[in-house]
C-alpha cells in the first residue's frame, strides 16, 4: 500500500513509527546512563552525532520533508548554517562533525530522495565499540544500542 504524504494516514503512520523509535531509544539511554562516565559519553555524542541529527531534521524541514539526497548537499547545507555553534564542542570543520570520536570512523548518514524515504534512524557509528553503536534518530535522540538492537532498528538497505 502506497500512501501519499498528503494522506492523513501517512502522517499517523510516520508519527507512530517515530514514537516507537523514540521510546526504544529512551529506554536504551535510561539503561545505559547509570554512571558519570556514561553521562559524559552521552554528552560527547551529543556534541556531534546529535548535532548531525538536528541538522538533518532542519534540512528536511526546509526542503519539503525531503532528507538530504547525498553527503555533498548535506555538507553544503551545514556550511551555509555556519560552524560557530560547534566551536564550543571543539569542532572547527564540517568533516570533524561527521567523525565518531569513539571509533574514529565517519558516521554513516542515511540519505534519501523524498518524504517516503525519511528514515527513523538518520545516522550511526560505522563500527562502534564492544558495547555497541551510537545511533541518532530523526527525532534527534542519540543512544547506544547493542548489535542485536542495531540490526532490528536499521534496515538492511541502510547499512553500509
Amino acid at each position: 500500500m502506497s500512501l501519499s504524504i498528503v494522506d492523513p494516514r501517512y502522517f499517523r503512520i510516520r508519527v507512530l513509527d517515530g514514537l516507537i523509535v523514540v521510546a526504544f531509544l529512551i529506554s536504551g539511554i535510561l539503561v545505559g546512563c547509570h554512571s558519570p562516565e556514561a553521562s559524559d559519553e552521552v554528552d560527547r555524542r551529543g556534541s556531534n552525532l546529535q548535532s548531525l541529527a538536528g541538522l538533518y531534521r532542519t534540512y528536511a524541514a526546509q526542503h519539503g520533508g525531503n532528507p538530504p539526497p547525498n553527503e555533498a548537499a548535506f555538507k553544503t547545507f551545514i556550511q551555509d548554517q555556519g560552524l560557530k555553534h560547534f566551536e564550543s564542542f571543539g569542532i572547527t570543520t564540517i568533516d570533524e562533525l561527521f567523525i565518531s570520536p569513539r571509533d574514529r570512523k565517519p558516521y554513516v548518514v542515511i540519505y534519501g530522495d523524498g518524504p517516503e524515504e525519511m528514515p527513523n534512524i538518520v545516522a550511526y557509528e560505522r563500527e562502534g565499540t564492544e558495547t555497541g553503536r551510537w545511533i541518532a534518530s530523526s527525532m534527534t535522540v542519540v543512544a547506544e544500542v547493542d548489535e542485536v538492537k542495531f540490526q532490528q532498528m536499521v534496515p538492511n538497505e541502510a547499512r553500509r
